[in-house]
């Protein structure tokens, strides 16, 4: 799934090729991914306006059009958008292609559909379940320390289903869940309620400048290797790792597999048990 650091890359890629550009045509190629909310088709709706704005929230990529009208792109875990030239091949995974002024075309592709894109009035983007149940945005809306403590004690259970589940902090994801927990040095399974002052500190830095500083590596990576931003893995140090050495004292990264989901992470440096109480 791209995580905030991914859609913060792409979003701020896409803005200026996007903004004042106008929509020219729209095809929808798998309608059960769309959601529109409104009151007429997509095509009448879109086709004639221009892009205003584009902007992330979470994991959440939001387009706004000319005339109140807003286009919200939820990736899910295999999501992608492409500007791609008008002609180019439409892959079997494509989900909708917005064309727009000057032969080009924004396109969606998801191989697993599992991904949501709601068309809708930009007064009613908050709305969104998703971003109704959310938490304040890890770049976008940072905690402080203080604030970050007092909206842990609203939490119980482990600490990695917390990050991840979007109402303590959005945008953080599987991926970059593990990465923060090693960078904190804390066990994905430890209790939010069992954190000392100091687990609070280190998980606070890792989660503003430790972040930070994957979006800096990330837009290194990609210009380094002449990529458009995307999910791009490579530059992680313990998800997806499992079996390699630990970057930090060269333990092997475990892994635990859970509800269809992975976990790596060190048990040298995130000591502490599976099974916590």
């Amino acid at each position: 799934m791209p995580e905030a650091p991914e859609l913060h890359l792409i979003r701020e890629w896409l803005e200026p090729r996007l903004l004042g550009r106008e929509v020219v045509g729209f095809r929808v190629l798998r309608p059960l991914v769309l959601r529109n909310m409104l009151e007429s088709p997509a095509e009448d709706a879109l086709i004639g306006r221009k892009f205003e704005s584009v902007a992330r929230d979470g994991k959440l990529l939001m387009f706004g059009f000319d005339g109140a009208i807003s286009m919200v792109v939820s990736p899910m875990l295999a999501g992608e958008l492409r500007l791609v030239e008008t002609g180019a091949r439409v892959l079997s995974s494509t989900i909708l292609a917005i064309e727009i002024s000057g032969g080009e075309s924004l396109r969606y592709l998801d191989q697993r559909r599992m991904g949501q894109v709601y068309l809708l009035p930009t007064s009613e983007v908050q709305g969104i379940a998703r971003l109704e149940r959310q938490g304040p945005d890890v770049f976008d809306a940072p905690l402080d320390f203080g604030e970050m403590c007092a909206a842990l004690r609203g939490f119980r259970g482990e600490l990695k289903n917390v990050l991840t589940g979007g109402k303590f902090v959005g945008g953080i994801g599987n991926a970059y869940a593990d990465e923060v927990l090693w960078s904190a040095k804390l066990s994905p399974f430890v209790k939010v309620s069992k954190l000392s002052e100091s687990d609070k500190m280190r998980l606070h830095e890792a989660l503003t400048s430790g972040m930070r500083g994957y979006v800096e590596e990330l837009r290194s990576a990609l210009a380094r290797e002449g990529l458009e931003p995307r999910k791009y893995r490579s530059i992680l140090r313990v998800h997806g790792k499992a079996g390699k050495p630990c970057p930090e004292c060269g333990t092997r990264i475990s892994s635990v597999k859970a509800r269809r989901r992975e976990t790596n992470f060190c048990r040298k440096c995130q000591p502490g048990s599976l099974f916590t109480t």
